[in-house]
């Protein structure tokens, strides 16, 4: 993540970074939403590989949010006193930006690990959900045990599929250093 810290600083920083967004997106909601994109704009600035992670931030976002999306139009999410142009929260939409910045960095020892991250998806996901209803950030439309168990469904396969995303994003981008590095050369 950083060029100036070795591997496991980068991953520890970069896993309070998201803590930080976390803490911040469900607590303020829209009062710290400045300090969210602060954020998300400084990770780009410290990145080895900015355009990659953009890339990754966009497209496990634009899924994320696709599929809290659905969950809110059916019910099974509810946000009081949101009424913005999309059926989910803007903060919610910073916060799968964040998540998704962790996949290459502080949560990449999971990526071949596929029984791990799926376990540990359906546990973390729901939990996640869960603690933003006890803040009082989201409400179920179902019962929570109904919601929880939607929930781990989701993201036992989710997390998984996030990170084939990541790792086809990254294959494109080395075929795509290669060949501009072989133009070059000839």
């Amino acid at each position: 993540m950083f060029n100036k810290c070795n591997s496991t600083l980068g991953n520890l920083i970069n896993f309070m970074w998201f803590q930080l967004i976390w803490v911040l997106a469900l607590f303020t909601q829209y009062e710290y939403l400045w300090g969210i994109v602060v954020l998300l704009l400084a990770f780009f600035g410290v990145a080895r590989r900015p355009l990659l992670d953009l890339s990754v931030a966009f497209c496990v976002a634009f899924t994320g949010v696709s599929i809290d999306i659905v969950l809110a139009l059916t019910g099974v999410f509810e946000f009081a006193g949101h009424d913005g142009m999309l059926p989910v929260p803007l903060w919610l939409v910073t916060l799968w930006i964040a998540f998704a910045l962790t996949l290459r960095h502080s949560m990449r020892y999971l990526r071949s690990r596929w029984f791990l991250s799926a376990g540990l998806a359906a546990i973390s996901g729901p939990a996640s959900y869960y603690a933003g209803l006890r803040i009082g950030a989201v409400d179920f439309g179902m019962t929570v045990p109904v919601t929880l168990a939607l929930l781990a469904l989701i993201w036992v396969w989710l997390l998984p599929a996030f990170f084939m995303m990541v790792s086809l994003l990254e294959r494109g981008f080395e075929s795509h250093l290669m060949t501009v590095q072989n133009q070059e050369l000839g």
